[in-house]
């Protein structure tokens, strides 16, 4: 299972698919990025997560799962977690909280609550200790609660904590580092599009999440002990997957799933191109640190496709 912390090595744009006369560039950056991720190694501990997620069937007759622990907010905007214990008589203790940086000037906001809660059957109603009259109730489902505060006043306009939350000891360690399927690339379960909600629901929170501080992308989310990296375009779809994997294994799903066009260039750098959606998946196998092999998923752009015509990048 990955773990998280943040990393910010990782700042390879799609403009990296250069013709011939921005090869160079290329170089460059693919050795930059190759050098930060050595540099970083040591701090990185490679785990399995989810490839996708647990059937809303399978979840739905979990209704066993306790509500003690801690829960991640399933937010495409705010950085969340719920945790909760419960004590004799279906009484429970909470602490609610969640942060978020503004993509306009860097500043961070947080909102926090806590207090206490009765559990009757599925829900619980609760009290907020800060603030007075900012209660409100907890419908847990199998792996997800629910969490709704009606009174508008008591969120900020900065952080809003409705929604759901789902456990974090539920998300899965069987995915593999690659999966082709639909003409989509999987990557750890994750593909182009998706959204930051849709990514924790299937790798926990991230150890940051906001505006990339390098400037290459409106919004990232970085998971540093796996090498993760996700930037997002400004409606909040992923545009961008970053990522590390054992060399061996995903050459193996690679040979396994993948049967469409697959390029190399001089370097010997690989390109994997479904000419139906431009989706691209680029690793280098003459640069890897031990057994890791770091790729990028992404669109491809005209500059692919003048490396073709010029020839520096042909059919494999």
């Amino acid at each position: 299972m990955y773990k998280l912390i943040v990393l910010t090595i990782l700042t390879v744009s799609i403009s990296i698919i250069a013709g011939c006369s921005n090869k160079t560039i290329l170089e460059e950056k693919i050795v930059k990025t190759d050098q930060e991720i050595e540099k970083a190694d040591d701090q990185f501990h490679k785990k399995d997560t989810a490839a996708e997620p647990k059937s809303t069937g399978d979840e739905e007759k979990q209704e066993d799962i306790p509500w003690d622990g801690q829960w991640i907010f399933l937010s495409d905007d705010d950085l969340g977690q719920l945790q909760i214990e419960v004590l004799e008589g279906n009484k429970i203790n909470y602490t609610l909280g969640g942060t978020r940086i503004n993509p306009i000037n860097n500043s961070s906001y947080a909102n926090s609550f806590e207090g206490t809660g009765v559990i009757q059957d599925n829900k619980a109603e609760f009290t907020n200790n800060l603030v007075e009259g900012c209660g409100g109730v907890m419908e847990k489902k199998g792996t997800i609660i629910t969490l709704i505060i009606e009174d508008e006043s008591c969120h900020t306009p900065q952080v809003y904590l409705n929604g759901d939350y789902k456990k974090v000891n539920s998300i899965g360690n069987n995915a593999s580092p690659f999966a082709f399927k639909n003409g989509e690339f999987y990557i750890y379960g994750i593909s182009l599009g998706d959204t930051p909600s849709t990514v924790k629901g299937l790798l926990g929170n991230p150890d940051y999440e906001g505006p990339d501080e390098e400037g290459f992308y409106e919004w990232i989310q970085d998971y540093s002990t796996q090498s993760f990296y996700i930037s997002y375009s400004g409606d909040n779809t992923a545009e961008s997957i970053h990522a590390e994997a054992d060399e061996s294994e995903l050459k193996t799903a690679i040979a396994k799933e993948f049967k469409g066009q697959v390029y190399i260039d001089d370097d010997g750098s690989n390109y994997l191109f479904n000419p139906d959606n431009k989706q691209l998946l680029i690793f280098n196998e003459k640069e890897q640190n031990g057994q890791m092999i770091s790729f990028l998923v992404t669109y491809a752009d005209g500059n692919f496709h003048q490396g073709i015509e010029q020839g520096w990048i042909r059919q494999k």
